[in-house]
């Protein structure tokens, strides 16, 4: 019987999915013959699916493949992708003065497959002839197991194995003779129905079965028949506020603060909703209805419009601070940590930081301000250490609220910054409520947060704190001169920028040729000149 240096570690140790979809890689313990003069080969056992009575029936089917030259690792390719599959390794000695592997055909990377047949007759457990479908690939002499009898046979006779002496080759090296049917029964219980060419002597007896997923996780993207990509396509979790987004944005660029006007009118409704109408008295002249009819017009007041720019212009604006917003998607191409079985991301991974979603945070920019950045007003809030089993934790849970638009979810994350504009802490979103105002506007969202300590994943999301450092571009006046057409230019500056003065650099090419810029001065290029006005 073949025994391990380790008693503690036999059999098969690691079964690992290569993540391309087609190969599983096997690694098992080093055995070593009782009897030296003899070797080892190792018996690879696979299953696809759930294989009854695990571990025990496992080992009742042939083994799959045989490892012959000593290595103690293979890869199994050609599997199915998504697939469970069960692996089990048991080592076995053979003698190698009656058996050579080479007349065995090699199947890959340095494994071969046992030839085997199917009972063609039922046979009693004294016959000494051993019919099969077909004897293709066995060796003339050998040994053949059905069920858990061991047969040598003497030769080959068509597609016959023939014994020269029941007593002397049937119930082989110990085994025990008895009948067998076609359907694999032996007198006892059902075995595969097989007879397998068995040069095994002594095989080791361990139960250790080990069953891993065939997954498809190249570049960090989880197999499906479409394209490749794991996707989560629908999100089931938080609500879909793009419509609001979408109507409530033009009210947060360049709303007036003072909203107060043309507020009186026959109907609540219209001049609620802000309709264009001819009324009575009050509001803006000359809007149109969308029938063409304009002057006696009279547009009434979007309060929605109003709210937005009374929080926005007036109370964020003298109250509230400047934070980065950071959204967290729910859609998208899924990471190779979010395997096809379970259900959770890793928390720590450094592709999806956590969210199971390749690109899993976006950072919200806002129109409204050239720094990108919303606002919110933070009520009174504790700010404190408690003692916790892994030593001092910070505390804070804030209670802020903002307007409308951009619309926050549970788990998105919030930037915010001291004085002096470096980043103090990441708060976590933990929970939003949305009033409504009339005409089923929203009129503030309201939202609890948990300070997030330094170390956990989602410090490792850049952020861009300002965007008004971003290049934009504005035009030169238009000038011409002798053979030159009517033209102007166009010079990228930032908008920390406040002085024409501050302008050095070279404008773009039109009609086939640029002007320097000195101090905010266009100087001339072929008799003629620009200005730049900010």
């Amino acid at each position: 019987m073949p025994y391990y240096l380790n008693v503690n570690i036999d059999g098969l140790v690691v079964a690992k999915s290569n993540g391309d979809g087609y190969s599983i890689t096997l690694k098992w313990a080093t055995a070593y013959p009782t009897d030296r003069s003899n070797k080892i080969l190792y018996n690879i056992y696979m299953s696809d699916g759930i294989a009854p009575d695990f571990p025990d029936q496992f080992f009742l089917q042939s083994p799959t493949f045989v490892s012959f030259d000593g290595s103690t690792s293979v890869q199994i390719v050609d599997l199915v992708p998504g697939t469970l599959y069960h692996f089990g390794v048991r080592a076995a000695e053979y003698n190698p003065s009656f058996f050579n592997p080479s007349t065995l055909q090699p199947v890959y990377n340095g494994l071969v497959a046992l030839p085997y047949s199917l009972l063609q007759n039922n046979i009693l457990a004294t016959s000494i002839l051993i019919p099969l479908v077909d004897t293709t690939g066995f060796p003339s002499t050998g040994t053949v197991k059905i069920g858990s009898e061991l047969i040598n046979y003497s030769s080959i006779s068509g597609n016959n194995l023939v014994l020269t002496s029941a007593s002397m080759q049937r119930g082989f090296n110990n085994s025990i003779a008895t009948i067998h049917n076609t359907d694999g029964y032996d007198g006892y219980v059902y075995w595969d129905p097989n007879v397998i060419f068995w040069p095994v002597e002594q095989e080791d007896q361990n139960t250790i079965v080990y069953e891993c997923w065939n997954r498809f996780d190249i570049e960090h993207f989880a197999f499906t028949v479409v394209d490749g990509y794991h996707q989560k396509v629908k999100d089931i979790l938080t609500i879909d506020a793009t419509c609001s987004d979408n109507l409530n944005t033009p009210a947060t660029i360049g709303t007036p603060s003072s909203v107060f006007s043309g507020y009186r009118r026959t109907s609540p409704a219209l001049l609620l909703s802000g309709a264009c109408i001819g009324s009575y008295i009050g509001g803006q002249t000359g809007c149109a209805d969308g029938y063409g009819g304009v002057g006696l017009q009279l547009r009434g007041l979007n309060v929605q419009a109003a709210n937005i720019a009374i929080q926005s212009s007036i109370i964020l604006a003298t109250t509230g601070e400047p934070v980065c917003l950071v959204q967290r998607r729910w859609t998208g191409i899924t990471c190779k940590c979010y395997l096809p079985y379970n259900e959770y991301p890793e928390a720590r991974c450094n592709i999806c930081l956590g969210t199971g979603i390749v690109v899993g945070w976006i950072q919200y920019f806002n129109p409204a301000r050239s720094d990108g950045k919303i606002m919110i007003r933070l009520d009174p809030s504790v700010d404190d250490l408690i003692a916790m089993d892994s030593g001092l934790e910070s505390t804070m849970q804030p209670n802020a609220w903002t307007i409308p638009v951009p619309t926050i979810k549970d788990r998105d994350f919030i930037v915010r910054f001291d004085d002096c504009g470096n980043e103090e802490f990441r708060y976590e979103v933990l929970n939003v409520t949305r009033n409504k105002l009339f005409l089923d506007g929203t009129g503030a969202q309201k939202f609890a947060m948990q300070r997030v300590r330094k170390t956990d994943p989602i410090y490792q999301v850049p952020i861009t704190y300002d965007t008004s450092d971003f290049p934009s571009t504005i035009p030169t006046s238009v000038a011409s001169s002798i053979g030159i057409p009517s033209h102007f230019h166009t010079v990228v500056i930032s908008e920390k920028v406040t002085s024409i003065s501050q302008i050095n650099q070279i404008t773009s090419v039109a009609a086939g040729h640029s002007h320097v810029i000195r101090d905010g001065i266009v100087l001339p290029e072929r008799l003629h000149n620009h200005i730049i006005t900010l």
